[in-house]
Formats: C-alpha cells, structure tokens, sequence
C-alpha cells in the first residue's frame, strides 16, 4: 500500500498535475517549482512549529526569525529539512528536483541564461548544461537555456516524485507532524 499523503503533498500535487503543458515551457517550469516550494514551506512551518512555543514575546520573535529563515533560499530550506531529519540529500530523486531548481534559477534570474554564480565554474556549467538536455530535453544556445516539449512533463514527473519522496520521510520521521 502506498503512503498516506499530507495535506499539503495531496494540494501539491494536484497543483503539479494540473501544469499546462501546453504553456510555454518556461511558464510550467516555473509554476511547478513554485509549488513544490510553496509545498516545502508548510512543510518546514509544521515541523518547526512542533520545537517552537509562540507563548511569549521572545518564543515568538524566535519564531517569526526561525520561519523566515526556512524560506530564504533553496539551501536553507534543505539545512532546514536535514535539521529536522527529513532530507533527501545524495538521493537520486533530491538531485534530479536540485537540477528543476537550477533550471527555474536560470529562467527566473537569468532570463533564461546560466545565470552568473551557475558560471562560475566551467566544469559544473558544461555538466549541468549536459543535465539539462540528458534529464529534462532542455538544451543550450550558448549560455541561453531553451526548454522543449519535452521538458514539461519530465519537470513535471520529477517534482511529483520529490514532492512524494519527502513527504514520504517527513512522515516516518515526524509522523506526529503533518497531518496524515
């Protein structure tokens, strides 16, 4: 039998699912990304709000900073998930979903180029590069990424599969924790 799902997965992924696939591909790379974060911010506010009281002034302020913290980046959301032991770090299905990441930053703050800090290395950018066309059906133009058919619904499979993988972990983890 499959694992019971979140709340917060089942919203996820009915949101995922419903990607338009016949949008430009850069619009569904960007509207699942967005709601596989929106689905991971929950899911870091339920576990953190499990740790932390909100009876004072200080707890609360301890809250307020700790909850926007979570949400700062992409890697501060994973420290926080490995903080709460629900990472998925060195997983095949975490570095697929870290590659859609690395794909929505290039479209949302590259313009739809590798974006500065994605150059700063020449080998990681050709092998991301490399990533893009062999995992996803995107490929490169010079520095300027340009996503096919093809690349929606692959986006669309991984970000299931992470979402459901994490949910997965958070609730043999933390099974007190989101509600089942």
């Amino acid at each position: 039998m499959p694992p019971v799902l979140s709340e917060f997965a089942e919203r996820a992924l009915i949101g995922i699912a419903d990607a338009d696939s016949t949008a430009e591909p850069e619009y569904a790379i960007l509207r699942v990304s967005s709601i596989a974060e929106v689905y991971i911010d929950e899911l870091l506010e339920a576990l953190s709000s499990r740790h932390l009281s909100d009876t004072t002034t200080f707890e609360r302020a301890v809250a307020d900073l700790v909850g926007t913290q979570l949400r700062q980046s992409w890697s501060e959301r994973r420290k926080w998930l490995n903080t709460f032991g629900v990472a998925l770090s060195g997983q095949s299905v975490s570095q697929d979903f870290d590659l859609i990441v690395d794909l929505r930053n290039a479209i949302a703050h590259g313009g739809g180029r590798i974006t500065h800090l994605q150059r700063k290395s020449l080998a990681k950018q050709l092998s991301l590069l490399a990533d893009f066309e062999r995992k996803l059906g995107a490929y490169a133009d010079g520095d300027k990424v340009i996503c096919t058919e093809g690349t929606v619904p692959k986006a669309i499979k991984i970000v299931s599969q992470y979402v459901r993988a994490l949910d997965d972990a958070a609730g043999r983890r933390q099974a007190s924790v989101v509600a089942r």
